[in-house]
C-alpha cells in the first residue's frame, strides 16, 4: 500500500530481520519498589528544596499593592498624575533585558 503526499510515494518500511533489542533494567522491582544504588525513591535536589521555599514566600505576597493603587488614583483624579515616557521605556528595556539573559539569548 503507498500513499501519495505532495507528490511523494510514502510506502511503509518493510521489516527488518534484526536481533531483538534487550530490555533495559527496570527501575523498580515487580511489587513496585525501587531497586539499586541508594533505592530511597525520589530525591529532591537543594534547588529545588530553595524553588519550594521561595513558593512559600511569594504565597504570601498580595498580588496588587493596594496602597500604591489608591495613591495614584487619587493623583489621577487630582490631575497631578504624570507620564514620564522616558521613565517607562527605561524600565521596558531593563524588562526585555533581563528576560533576553534569562532565557540565554543574550549573555
Amino acid at each position: 500500500m503507498s500513499t501519495k503526499i505532495n507528490g511523494l510515494d510514502v510506502r511503509p518500511a518493510a521489516p527488518a530481520a534484526t536481533a531483538p533489542i534487550a530490555r533495559s533494567k527496570d527501575s523498580f522491582s515487580a511489587d513496585g519498589a525501587p531497586v539499586g544504588p541508594g533505592s530511597s525513591g525520589v530525591q529532591i535536589t537543594e534547588t529545588a528544596r530553595h524553588l519550594a521555599s521561595l513558593e512559600k514566600l511569594v504565597a504570601n505576597v498580595p498580588e496588587v499593592d493596594q496602597e500604591k493603587v489608591a495613591e495614584i488614583s487619587l493623583a489621577i483624579e487630582r490631575g497631578l498624575f504624570q507620564v514620564q515616557p522616558e521613565r517607562i521605556a527605561d524600565q521596558l528595556l531593563r524588562l526585555e533585558q533581563s528576560l533576553a539573559r534569562a532565557s540565554g539569548r543574550m549573555k
